[in-house]
């Protein structure tokens, strides 16, 4: 008899938070959050989430937006951050 593969999932990347509860734990608004998550209009979102429907954040995520907030961006984040803010 085979035994099965078991997929090793990283669970620093399973969908795990809301939106809410990332606003709360990072201190930050939740529009913000949801707009870094989901983008707005043209601006693409900032960070890829594991899941849109509903917008659920991974630990991973989290952490994304924990170096976002403190402004600490890297080269490729500060162009897009400029043209959506126009």
């Amino acid at each position: 008899m085979r035994r099965r593969r078991r997929e090793v999932v990283d669970p620093r990347r399973q969908p795990a938070y809301t939106i809410a509860e990332a606003a709360h734990y990072l201190d930050l608004p939740v529009p913000t959050i949801r707009y870094w998550a989901t983008g707005r209009g043209a601006c693409e979102a900032l960070i890829d989430v594991p899941a849109r429907h509903p917008v659920l954040l991974s630990f991973l995520n989290l952490a994304e937006l924990h170096v976002l907030a403190t402004d600490t961006w890297s080269a490729s984040v500060k162009p897009a951050r400029r043209s959506c803010a126009r």
